[in-house]
């Protein structure tokens, strides 16, 4: 990790992302209420397990919770703000990707 306190930050970004609280978070991981600010805070680390279940929690991969903050962060918002969205809408959404991504590939085939 890139300082000691990378882990403490990813699960801020992720949480407030997710708008919801230190306490609200640990209550539906099914821990003590101060679980999450004593990592946050730093008095605390979670362990690997800890760690998945975290990851889990926002529904997000290793590669997406560990990736550089200023390559993912703008993607990181994307991915939990569409999960905001209700299913009718991510559904328009991901026709809208595909269909973008179709005519950028349509488009490198014909140069």
């Amino acid at each position: 990790m890139k300082n000691r306190f990378y882990l403490a930050d990813r699960i801020t970004e992720f949480r407030m992302a997710k708008g919801v609280t230190e306490r609200e978070m640990s209550r539906q991981l099914g821990h003590s209420l101060g679980y999450i600010n004593r990592i946050t805070s730093g008095k605390g680390f979670p362990g690997w397990h800890g760690i998945v279940e975290i990851m889990q929690y926002f529904d997000v991969s290793p590669g997406v919770f560990f990736w550089d903050e200023e390559g993912m962060s703008k993607e990181s918002e994307l991915i939990l703000r569409t999960r905001e969205l209700p299913e009718k809408e991510r559904d328009v959404l991901f026709r809208i990707i595909n269909s973008l991504l179709s005519d950028k590939d349509a488009k490198e085939a014909k140069h």
